[in-house]
């Protein structure tokens, strides 16, 4: 896809890119799941978990299919995408039939301007370290989405033996997920845009 970022200011508006791209691909998901049954803006508080549903999906279909899903770029950019646009047709053909409305109001903005605002407050200093340090936890969990990437069906356990992997599996997923979309393909390039979606998903929901 695109080379991994030259410096910090480009790897911060490329995960920007990426975020916002994807909390709008969790909305679609999360507005189907709703049904139209409650206001926009909780579908807008649910995108992430529209997201990790659609993660929790293609993690199923890794395991099935031997770890053939994460591990191949492209057929993730294509499902993802073909689905994206499917969701997106549903979205505009209710438009055109007047089943919704896209109108814009002050509680519409005053929700995207604290979301904003949060990825100012928060996001700054995630700003000014990337690329993120490879170190601690983050070279941890990086590695275990990596494993997804480089196509085996689960993360190893952290210790050997018959014991069952402590960690919940679905972050990595969403992460390897997130990493096939972010310039650079590494997990270690998906945790900036992954970290503004947490950010702004929280906003969102309370």
């Amino acid at each position: 896809m695109l080379s991994a970022p030259s410096s910090p200011v480009v790897a911060a508006v490329q995960a920007i890119c990426v975020a916002i791209l994807f909390m709008l691909f969790g909305w679609l998901v999360a507005d189907v799941l709703l049904s139209r049954r409650a206001h926009r803006r909780v579908g807008w508080g649910l995108s992430f978990t529209g997201l990790t549903f659609y993660a929790l999906v293609l993690m199923v279909l890794h395991m099935i299919s031997g770890g053939r899903v994460f591990s191949n770029a492209w057929l993730t950019r294509a499902l993802t995408a073909s689905i994206f646009v499917l969701l997106l047709a549903r979205k505009l053909e209710q438009w055109r039939r007047g089943q919704w409305s896209p109108a814009f109001g002050a509680g519409d903005a005053c929700a995207l301007a604290l979301v904003a605002t949060g990825w100012i407050v928060w996001g700054t200093p995630l700003f000014r370290m990337m690329p993120l340090p490879a170190g601690g936890d983050i070279s941890l969990h990086a590695s275990w989405a990596s494993q997804l990437l480089n196509g085996e069906t689960t993360p190893s356990g952290a210790i050997t033996g018959a014991i069952p992997n402590y960690y919940p599996w679905l972050y990595h997923a969403v992460l390897a997920l997130v990493a096939r979309f972010t310039p650079g393909g590494r997990a270690l390039h998906g945790l900036a845009p992954l970290h503004l979606m947490l950010l702004g998903a929280s906003v969102l929901a309370l």
